[in-house]
């Protein structure tokens, strides 16, 4: 066997780590901003706005994969407080965008050769994916939405805390984490969306390849 050679595992877990914030936040960049009127503002993007939605959400789940691998092989309250953070994100964040995501971007394609008189009960549809106060994925204030911004922010920082207290990092880490958590669960659009993506990878990078032991 040739010890050169870098394990699969350890390449699967730096693409998990590196590589999906990395291509999450880049996509995210360009994610488009729905203006009042919801239908006609996502008609100019329409292709563009279904497809970012359809890759995101494996990218989402992805992402949840790469904050669990942070606490592999780590026991304690705080790893798995980390874990049931990440189940609250895989439920209810990726349920919202799915919704005003998917749901709304298969909604407006499909408008696209109606007449306006046609447009109004579509409108209020895609207006309540948006602004419903369980589901709604625009309303920071939905239930859905709040539950799965808080586990993505519970999860990341109690992770950066589990690896703490195993000795594996310093201080800061667990404040990029945390900005991460604060950013990209109050919005994956730009700017606080790449803003998360680009703290977490500084972290992971930090944690990866730093010095992993703290004195205090």
């Amino acid at each position: 066997m040739d010890k050169s050679r870098i394990p699969i595992s350890l390449l699967l877990r730096r693409f998990l780590l590196f590589g999906i914030p990395f291509i999450l936040g880049g996509m995210e960049i360009f994610h488009p901003m729905p203006g009042t009127a919801v239908i006609a503002s996502l008609s100019l993007h329409a292709g563009w706005w279904l497809t970012l939605h359809l890759i995101q959400l494996p990218l989402f789940g992805l992402l949840a994969v790469a904050v669990l691998a942070l606490t592999t092989g780590l026991s304690g309250g705080a790893a798995m407080v980390s874990r049931i953070g990440v189940w609250f994100f895989i439920v209810f964040y990726l349920a919202t965008d799915t919704l005003g995501g998917i749901a709304n971007g298969i909604i407006v394609r499909e408008t696209q050769n109606l007449p306006p008189e046609q447009l109004y009960g579509l409108e209020r549809i895609v207006e309540t994916f948006f602004w419903d106060p369980v589901v709604g994925a625009s309303n920071s204030y939905s239930v859905f939405l709040l539950l799965g911004a808080l586990g993505w922010l519970v999860s990341v920082v109690a992770a950066g805390v589990a690896l703490y207290r195993a000795h594996r990092i310093s201080w800061g880490p667990i404040v990029l984490l945390a900005l991460s958590g604060l950013l990209f669960g109050y919005a994956h659009v730009p700017p606080t969306g790449p803003l998360g993506m680009l703290c977490f990878l500084l972290a992971v990078l930090w944690i990866e390849f730093l010095p992993k032991s703290h004195t205090d």
